[in-house]
């Protein structure tokens, strides 16, 4: 066994570069990264968030906040607040939302819906109108509405 080296006798001793003390930096996993948000094609003739309904506004802003905060995918449940996500296709009133954007954007539909019948003001129906990009993780909202597009014209 070889001797204790003592702190006045440094010869001998090997020292190690800095470089291999210290540890190299901590990578996330893409997949337990939440999505970033983005409004770059948001379509403002399209969204009803100015003059909302109180109750529509706060569930709308708890969603988003959820979305940038939990989601992580296709796979991910990003909120409690979401009752149902589908894909709509482009035609009648959604029209409107998918115009502008490339063939191959599969746009989707949040819905969340609450009856109050004793409040009824208090009673939530809206809609968020997005699509995603996972290569890129965003989540592109298009539009948030209060009230539905008619798709028989």
């Amino acid at each position: 066994m070889p001797p204790i080296p003592r702190p006045d006798e440094p010869e001998g001793l090997e020292i190690v570069p800095s470089e291999a003390a210290e540890l190299p930096p901590v990578v996330e996993e893409p997949e337990v990264l939440p999505y970033k948000i983005s409004f770059a094609s948001y379509k403002p003739e399209e969204c009803e968030i100015d003059g909302m309904r109180k109750s529509n506004a706060a569930v709308a802003l708890k969603i988003v906040r959820d979305i940038g905060t939990n989601y992580r995918g296709p796979k991910s449940s990003p909120s409690r607040f979401i009752d149902d996500v589908k894909k709509i296709v482009g035609t009648g009133d959604y029209q409107r939302i998918c115009n502008g954007l490339a063939e191959e954007i599969e746009v989707q539909e949040i819905k969340f819906t609450r009856e109050r019948r004793k409040e009824p003001e208090n009673s939530v129906d809206l809609r968020i109108f997005f699509y995603t990009v996972d290569t890129e993780r965003t989540f592109y909202v298009l539009a948030i509405r209060q009230s539905h597009y008619n798709l028989d014209h």
